[in-house]
């Protein structure tokens, strides 16, 4: 239907966006492994990584672009739309909530010496 068409797209561009962490409008394999990573546990191998790419019609030197990465869910029934979302924004999440603390434990540690002294 046109509506889950226009959600699993919206879920998708969430899910590039996440992932393509230089902007450049590509995932390349070190991108998509972090989202197999996030999602699954599993890394992908580079073979996986060219032939997804081939089958996508994509330079593997760049990656996969937005739409070719939906054609993947929807194609070849890589991943769930819901779950590695859910992850990536949970891990997302971590990653801001350990920035922050990492950013407030340096601010506090005066003396640069990695701890937090207390006098």
């Amino acid at each position: 239907s046109p509506v889950k068409a226009d959600t699993d797209k919206s879920k998708c561009d969430r899910i590039f966006h996440l992932c393509d962490i230089n902007k450049d409008g590509f995932l390349d394999f070190a991108e998509l492994n972090g989202l197999f990573v996030a999602a699954s546990g599993d890394q992908l191998t580079q073979d996986a990584f060219q032939e997804m790419c081939y089958r996508l019609g994509c330079d593997e030197d760049q990656g996969l672009d937005a739409a070719a990465l939906l054609r993947s869910y929807i194609e070849m029934v890589e991943g769930d739309l819901d779950e590695d979302l859910q992850a990536l924004e949970e891990h997302a999440k971590a990653d801001t909530e350990k920035s922050i603390c990492d950013r407030i434990f340096q601010f506090c540690d005066l003396d640069e010496d990695g701890f937090l002294d207390f006098a």
